[in-house]
């Protein structure tokens, strides 16, 4: 008969493999040297809103890089769209 995985003890595999994981999730957060801060410009337009709308925040330019590339989307039917520019001040167009 076999052993529960609870009962079996402690499982290094699963230990080192979860490590693996949650270090590369947190790796883009992690301060770099010589990395800089730098002007994040978000534009997003949902459908309650009439005109697009933006803000400005500075932050670390890995974090805003993952942001950019992680939340991009825009649908062509609907008008609906988020977008990240790093190190760019938001306009008050959408092109």
């Amino acid at each position: 008969m076999r052993e529960s995985p609870i009962s079996s003890g402690f499982d290094y595999r699963l230990a080192v493999g979860s490590f693996v994981v949650l270090f590369g999730l947190a790796l883009p957060f992690i301060p770099l040297p010589g990395d800089h801060m730098t002007r994040m410009a978000v534009r997003f337009r949902t459908e309650a809103m009439a005109v697009p709308k933006g803000f400005t925040a500075y932050t670390p330019a890995n974090i805003c890089a993952v942001l950019a590339a992680a939340m991009a989307y825009e649908d062509q039917a609907s008008g609906h769209f988020t977008r990240i520019d790093c190190g760019k001040p938001a306009s008050r167009r959408h092109a």
